[in-house]
């Protein structure tokens, strides 16, 4: 019930976005305009400021809470394709069930839960796992090239990586932290301003995309990337950091928080560049969402 206490402002103001979506108070570009502002300004300043409760001996927590999630992941990755490349399905619809069945929305809906769940002392945790584990996703990326014919570029892939807002303000913070420097208050101050706006603006912005987006179609695909997402990650993550690999308890908690977060809105980037069934993505993306808030309290309730 206190999970579910907490979840419910999240949920509430996703509706609101819902509603302004389907009233068009708003234009219907402003979800767009808003993760652009999310993106290039409000995240990188919050990344910016998130590590300064934190010091150099965190980083002995970091570094296999970083290597441990990829892991599993990536194992995931190669697992599925292996299985679902022998099946007789479309190759173009495989291709688009590769990346949303692990590449979750660790930054749009991981830092709100985080931070309204758990508490502000797992927000490093959310950060490090936004800039560095996602890395894994270039897997995923060649996987589904690999099964579409398109062009994989590894290099360019991961020079836009390194060139975006997040890593870059992430990467000055935890260089401030290891040579123990601390941002001035004033800076903190402006970083914890932010941070606290962009769990309203995510979740009006995300109730206003929904609103937008055609009806669930054909589910079975959506279905699988679904039961991938949701369950097999969350599950795999939580066996492993707790059972195979223990993490220590506030990188194990974030580990399983995170690990089932539905997919990301990035996995339409992905389908259009590497020409998957975008159809099956923005269907997996709803399906996703819509059973993220119902799923999501059985894994916090587990580990809290």
């Amino acid at each position: 019930m206190a999970v579910l206490e907490s979840l419910f402002p999240l949920i509430i103001i996703a509706i609101i976005g819902f509603v302004v979506g389907q009233t068009k108070i708003l234009p219907k570009e402003f979800p767009k305009e808003i993760n652009k502002f999310l993106f290039y300004v409000a995240l990188p300043i919050f990344f910016l400021g998130s590590f300064s409760d934190f010091n150099r001996e965190d980083v002995r927590i970091f570094i296999p809470y970083i290597f441990v999630n990829i892991a599993i992941i990536a194992i995931l990755y190669l697992v599925y394709y292996t299985i679902v490349n022998k099946t007789r399905i479309s190759k173009k619809d495989i291709a688009s069930t590769i990346t949303p069945s692990f590449v979750g929305n660790s930054i749009y809906f991981g830092f709100p839960v985080l931070t309204t769940v758990l508490g502000s002392e797992y927000i490093p945790y959310g950060v490090i796992y936004a800039s560095f584990i996602t890395t894994v996703d270039f897997l995923g990326m060649f996987l589904t090239s690999k099964l579409t014919g398109k062009n994989f570029d590894a290099r360019k892939q991961i020079l836009k990586f390194i060139k975006t807002p997040l890593l870059i303000a992430s990467l000055i913070g935890l260089i401030f932290m290891l040579i123990n420097v601390a941002l001035p208050d004033i800076v903190l101050d402006i970083t914890q301003s932010f941070g606290e706006i962009i769990a309203p603006l995510i979740f009006i912005s995300f109730g206003m995309s929904f609103s937008y987006k055609a009806i669930l179609g054909n589910i079975r695909l959506p279905l699988v990337v679904a039961f991938n997402k949701l369950i097999l990650l969350p599950l795999a993550t939580y066996l492993v950091v707790y059972y195979i690999f223990p993490l220590p308890e506030i990188a194990a908690q974030a580990s399983v928080v995170i690990a089932c977060m539905p997919s990301a809105f990035f996995n339409l980037v992905i389908a259009d560049n590497y020409d998957t069934n975008k159809d099956i993505t923005i269907a997996s993306i709803l399906l996703n969402s819509m059973l993220f808030f119902v799923v999501s309290i059985f894994w916090i309730s587990l580990i809290t």
